[in-house]
C-alpha cells in the first residue's frame, strides 16, 4: 500500500468529502441562483459553506467571496487591488497614488509561485513596480525591512501566512501593523495554513485573505477570497452578478459543498493528531539519519511541512533530492523533491535560495508533508523506505 506524503501539494480527499460531493452532485443538480426549490437547495449548500469559512475567518459571511481555486483567489486580490487603484487615482481618490503613477507591490520572496509569478509578469509589462521583502535563514520575512521597501506609489503588501515548501510561519499581525499605519493595503496567501493555524483576519490585521479546499482534504478547483469592507476590488471576469459582481459565473456547489465537509472534518482534536505525527517523523528522521538537516522550523512553522536537507553520500558527493524522491516513489512512499507548482524547473527553487542555502543543498532538499491520511505507522514505513533510497539498489550503488 502506498504511503503517501506530499498533503501540501494535495491532500486526498477524505471519503466524508467525496460522499457530499457525490450526495450534492447527485440531489442538487440545479443552478443556486434559480429561484425554484432545487436551485434554492443548492444556494442553502453554499451559503452553508461559506458561513463555517467566515466562522473559522472570524469575519461575516457576505465578506467570503468565492473563486475557481487559491490561485485564482490570489490573483483577484492582486489584480483586483490594482485595478480599483489606479480608477481611484485617476479620479483623484486614492489615498496613496497619484494619477498617472504606476503602483508600487511589495511582496515576501518566499511567495507562492501564483503571486510571485503574477507581480513578475505585470512588472514585465511595466505595470507595476515590486519590491520583495527578504526572509531570514528560516524563510521568515523580515518586518523591519518594509519600513525601507515602502515608497508614495505602494498600494499592496502581499506576505503568504506559512510558506509551501518549508512550512515557516510568517509575521503577519507585524506586518499587517506598517501596512496598516500607512494606508497600504495587505494580501495574505494562508491556503497553507487555514484550519492548521489561527487565522483570525482580525488579529492577523489582513485586508485580503485566501484559503483553498484541496490542501484541506477537499477537492481541487475550490477556494476563497476574504475582503474586508472597505476594500475595493475590480473584478478579473465579467458575467453575471455573482459573488458580489466580483466573481461572476455559475458556483461549483459540490465543490464549496465538499469544501464545507473538509472543514468539518479538520477538527482541533484531528489537527493536532496530525501534527503530532509531523513531529513524531521530524524525531525519527533526525535520530536515524545524522548528517540530515531540516530546514522548517518548529516551533515557528506549521510543523506538517518538513523540508529535508538530505546527508551527502559517503563519499561526500552531495545528493539529488529528484533521485531520491524517485527512488521512495518505487518503495510506494510518495514525497516531493519540490513545491508541485515548480516541478520540472532547471532553477533551484526561489524560497531556497531567499532563504541562504547553496545550490548543493537546495537540489538535495525533499518535501515531506502530512495529512489525515497519515498515523504513527507511517514513521517507521518512511524511516526504512529513505534507508533504502539512500543506500541504493542491492550491490552498493548509491544515489548520486
Amino acid at each position: 500500500m502506498s504511503l503517501y506524503l506530499d498533503s501540501a501539494a494535495s491532500a486526498p480527499p477524505t471519503p466524508d468529502v467525496i460522499a457530499r460531493m457525490a450526495e450534492v452532485e447527485r440531489d442538487l443538480p440545479a443552478n443556486p441562483s434559480s429561484a425554484h426549490q432545487v436551485g434554492q437547495r443548492a444556494a442553502r449548500a453554499i451559503e452553508r459553506t461559506r458561513g463555517q469559512l467566515a466562522t473559522h475567518l472570524s469575519c461575516e459571511p457576505d465578506q467570503v467571496v468565492f473563486t475557481g481555486g487559491a490561485t485564482e483567489a490570489n490573483n483577484l486580490a492582486i489584480q483586483g487591488a490594482l485595478k480599483a487603484a489606479q480608477r481611484a487615482a485617476s479620479a483623484g481618490l486614492h489615498p496613496r497614488l497619484a494619477p498617472g503613477a504606476r503602483p508600487h507591490v511589495v511582496a515576501s520572496a518566499v511567495e507562492h509561485p501564483s503571486v510571485r509569478g503574477l507581480l513578475r509578469a505585470l512588472a514585465e509589462r511595466r505595470a507595476l513596480d515590486v519590491d520583495w521583502l527578504p526572509v531570514d535563514r528560516e524563510g521568515r520575512a523580515l518586518p523591519e525591512e518594509l519600513h525601507r521597501l515602502l515608497r508614495p506609489e505602494t498600494v499592496l503588501v502581499s506576505v503568504m501566512h506559512v510558506n509551501n515548501e518549508v512550512g515557516t510561519t510568517q509575521p503577519l499581525a507585524r506586518i499587517g501593523k506598517v501596512c496598516r499605519a500607512h494606508r497600504v493595503l495587505f494580501h495574505s496567501d494562508a491556503t497553507q495554513s487555514f484550519m492548521k493555524l489561527p487565522t483570525d483576519v482580525d488579529a492577523l490585521q489582513v485586508d485580503l485573505l485566501t484559503v483553498g479546499a484541496h490542501k484541506l482534504h477537499g477537492p481541487k478547483g475550490v477556494g476563497a477570497l476574504y475582503v474586508r469592507p472597505g476594500v475595493r476590488l475590480e473584478p478579473l471576469i465579467f458575467g453575471g452578478g455573482h459573488e458580489g459582481g466580483l466573481r461572476p459565473g455559475t458556483l461549483n456547489t459540490a465543490a464549496i459543498a465538499g469544501f464545507g465537509a473538509a472543514i468539518d472534518g479538520f477538527t482541533v482534536p484531528e489537527a493536532a493528531r496530525v501534527l503530532g505525527v509531523a513531529r513524531a517523523m521530524r524525531a525519527a528522521l533526525l535520530a536515524r539519519f545524522p548528517g540530515l538537516q531540516l530546514w522548517s522550523p518548529d516551533p515557528g512553522g506549521v510543523g506538517t511541512i518538513l523540508a529535508v536537507g538530505l546527508p551527502p553520500e559517503a563519499e561526500g558527493a552531495p545528493r539529488r533530492a529528484s533521485q531520491v524522491a524517485a527512488a521512495l516513489s518505487r518503495h510506494g512512499v510518495q514525497v516531493s523533491a519540490s513545491a508541485a507548482c515548480c516541478a520540472g524547473a532547471e532553477e533551484i527553487s526561489h524560497v531556497h535560495a531567499a532563504m541562504g542555502l547553496r545550490e548543493e543543498q537546495a537540489r538535495a532538499t525533499l518535501r515531506i508533508s502530512v495529512g489525515r491520511g497519515n498515523t504513527s505507522d507511517d514513521v517507521p514505513r518512511l524511516i526504512a523506505a529513505l534507508e533504502q533510497a539512500l543506500d541504493g539498489p542491492a550491490g552498493g550503488r548509491r544515489l548520486a
